[in-house]
C-alpha cells in the first residue's frame, strides 16, 4: 500500500540504484509455486532461502566482481539487509530505516509467536562491526522501537562504525521519504 522503499530508491540520485523488492513479495503465486507456502511469510520470511535468493540478485546485478555496494533496507529489508551484508566481502556501507535488526527482540515486544525458520540479524552483528553503518531509528516508530537498533549497536562491541540516527516524529511508514534526500547526505564512516 505504501512502497516505502521504493519511493526511496527513486529519490536516490546516486548512480548504479538498484530496488529489489523481497523474494515472493511482487512475484505472481501462478509464476512460482513455492511462494504459496505461508511459512515464508510468517516463521520463515527471513531463512537462509531468502537471504540467499537477495544476495545471489546483488552479485547478478554487479557490472564487475571488483564493484562494492551499499546495502539499505526498511523495517523487513533492514533485517534481509544485515544478513546479506554478513555473508558477503564487497559491503562498503550498511544502512537501515526502521530496520528489524532483531527479530526475536520485535517478537518479544510486540508478544508475537517467534520465527523459529527465520536468522535473526542480531546473532551476526559482531561480524559487522567493521562496516561502516547508520541506522535510523523513528522515535514515534511502534513497529521497531528505537531500542533494537540499540542493541544491535551494543552486539557490535566498541560500535566504531555504527551510527544510530533517530529521526524526531518518524513512525514506521511514514516521515522518511521527506527527509530521505537529506539523510543520504551521511555518509556511513569509522570513527
Amino acid at each position: 500500500l505504501n512502497p516505502l522503499s521504493f519511493k526511496l530508491a527513486v529519490q536516490d540520485t546516486r548512480p548504479n540504484v538498484v530496488y529489489l523488492g523481497r523474494p515472493c513479495h511482487y512475484t505472481p503465486q501462478n509464476l512460482n509455486a513455492a511462494c504459496y507456502d505461508r511459512a515464508w511469510w510468517t516463521n520463515k520470511r527471513f531463512a537462509p532461502p531468502i537471504i540467499d535468493a537477495v544476495d545471489s540478485a546483488i552479485t547478478q546485478l554487479k557490472a564487475s566482481p571488483e564493484q562494492k555496494v551499499e546495502i539499505i533496507g526498511h523495517s523487513g529489508g533492514g533485517a534481509i539487509a544485515a544478513l546479506v551484508a554478513a555473508k558477503r566481502d564487497d559491503v562498503i556501507a550498511l544502512r537501515t530505516i526502521a530496520g528489524n535488526l532483531d527479530t526475536d527482540g520485535v517478537n518479544r515486544h510486540h508478544k508475537v509467536s517467534a520465527t523459529p525458520g527465520s536468522l535473526n540479524p542480531l546473532h551476526v552483528a559482531a561480524k559487522l562491526k567493521n562496516i561502516p553503518q547508520v541506522h535510523y531509528a523513528g522515535t514515534k516508530d511502534r513497529v521497531i522501537p528505537t531500542f533494537i537498533s540499540s542493541r544491535f549497536k551494543n552486539k557490535q562491541g566498541s560500535g566504531q562504525c555504527v551510527q544510530i540516527k533517530q529521526v524526531q516524529g518518524a513512525t514506521h511508514a511514514k516521515g522518511w521519504d521527506e527527509i530521505w534526500p537529506q539523510l543520504l547526505e551521511t555518509t556511513p564512516k569509522c570513527f
